[in-house]
């Protein structure tokens, strides 16, 4: 059986931040102005894979999204170092003497590899103090992109058997938002091919053990890859030294990433497979996807062995 863990959530700092966001800023007279760093990620939601063979993903690397005030030109901007599109929304809990350019919450949708200007803040009267501060979520994805119309590959070699050990909305573990995903059984070691192509944008690769001890709760290796319609295929439980890929490569595909494990909470070897999207409520939301089997394009189910053609 495979468990599906709650939303990842990063740790609490000052003045909070809470997922690929909840950050909170503050600014009075505008003297100053502060940069920081997102402490978050991609996946304001990592689906998190459980297996009578395991559940566990790691909590993803924190992003290299960047915020800012420019002070001179009275600016909100943004610069996304990553891979990935992100989409922030901002509220102002204060606005005294202040108003901004944008219709409150502000969502904004930021490409991979670039700094963009947000929005202005004008001071009303210039005879009166003003003060303004405020949060902002992000999220991994464009939530604009929504489709979900793909025929995936399944993520092995041609002709080799595999075991669906848990399929969509298993009792166990599968339901919520995450109700979508699949645990494919293999050996260790057995290569694992893109299901579909993209560009990776993170990977994790460094935990060597597993077991269902709570210490292996976080310790899976995996790697998430951005598909052109926005939405993330997410691959888990890699053998240690077995992710074959790095951040920024594009792959299409049958291209390899890497090799199945039992790394994180899992008894046994096996591949965790999902799909998600950021959708309008800025939640993660995985969704079935149809794959070509020998016998033909198919959802796949529990209990069923299916091979690649």
């Amino acid at each position: 059986m495979v468990c599906l863990k709650k939303p990842w959530l990063p740790p609490v700092s000052k003045p909070h931040v809470n997922f690929l966001g909840y950050k909170f800023l503050g600014y009075t007279n505008m003297r100053f102005g502060l940069r920081i760093f997102l402490a978050v990620l991609l996946f304001s939601g990592w689906a998190q894979a459980r297996v009578p063979l395991g559940k566990s993903l790691p909590d993803p690397p924190k992003p290299g999204l960047e915020v800012g005030v420019d002070r001179h030109r009275q600016t909100l901007w943004v610069e996304n170092k990553e891979y990935a599109p992100y989409t922030l929304e901002f509220t102002f809990p204060l606005l005294q003497n202040v108003s901004v350019d944008c219709k409150v919450p502000c969502r904004f949708v930021v490409p991979p590899r670039q700094r963009l200007r947000l929005l202005r803040y004008t001071q009303i009267s210039k005879k009166q103090a003003w003060h303004w501060n405020y949060h902002y979520q992000s999220r991994i994805g464009d939530y604009r992109r929504q489709s979900k119309k793909h025929l995936y590959q399944i993520p092995f070699a041609s002709g080799f058997e595999v075991l669906i050990a848990q399929g969509y909305q298993g009792r166990f573990s599968h339901n919520g938002n995450h109700a979508y995903a699949l645990d494919f059984m293999a050996p260790q070691g057995t290569p694992v091919y893109a299901a579909r192509g993209g560009t990776v944008v993170w990977t994790v690769d460094l935990f060597s053990q597993g077991g269902h001890e709570e210490r292996f709760k976080n310790h899976a290796n995996q790697v998430l890859i951005l598909h052109s319609d926005g939405s993330l295929g997410l691959y888990a439980h890699f053998m240690h030294k077995g992710v074959a890929v790095r951040k920024g490569q594009k792959l299409k595909a049958g291209d390899l990433v890497g090799y199945v494990g039992k790394t994180g909470y899992a008894s046994r070897p096996h591949l965790h497979f999902e799909v998600v999207q950021t959708g309008p409520d800025l939640k993660l939301h995985s969704f079935s996807t149809l794959f070509q089997t020998s016998s033909g394009p198919q959802i796949l189910k529990q209990g069923q062995k299916v091979r690649r053609p």
